[in-house]
């Protein structure tokens, strides 16, 4: 796999530029592998640095740079089985106020664009100006 990807483009072999997509996807899933193994090492490396100090940042050198890991604040999710909305019902509203925001949220529907199409020149104007239609890639799945 000497070759670059736009001389395998130049030659015009598909056959070929498959191969070497799937080569290359497995290459780069090998490298992810061991990347995030060495990152966990780092990690690993990092906690022991700060310790109990409280700091939230490692900075770790090497011979061709500097890494740096940084220790984020830990996140709050429900549980799968859980709706967070009822929660509201057990605790006191000063309590649910402290401790939640609720927003709301308004999106585009599944099925946007067919009903987009079902407008009038004037409604769809209104809604073209809020909007942008981002076009999709097409995906190419390779084999592992």
């Amino acid at each position: 796999m000497e070759k670059l990807a736009q001389e395998v483009i130049d030659a015009g072999d598909v056959p070929a530029a498959v191969d070497y997509a799937i080569e290359l996807y497995r290459r780069i899933n090998a490298l992810s592998r061991d990347l995030n193994e060495i990152k966990g090492y780092l990690r690993e490396v990092a906690k022991t640095d700060v310790g109990s100090s409280g700091s939230r940042t490692a900075n770790i050198v090497g011979n061709l740079g500097t890494v740096s890991v940084i220790f984020e604040r830990d996140t709050v999710k429900a549980r799968r089985d859980m709706a967070l909305a009822d929660i509201e019902e057990n605790l006191s509203e000063e309590t649910f106020a402290r401790l939640f925001v609720t927003r709301v949220i308004v999106e585009p529907s599944s099925d946007f664009l067919d009903k987009l199409s079902e407008l009038s020149p004037a409604e769809r104007a209104v809604v073209e100006n809020f909007l942008e239609i981002v076009p999709s890639t097409p995906k190419v799945y390779l084999p592992k």
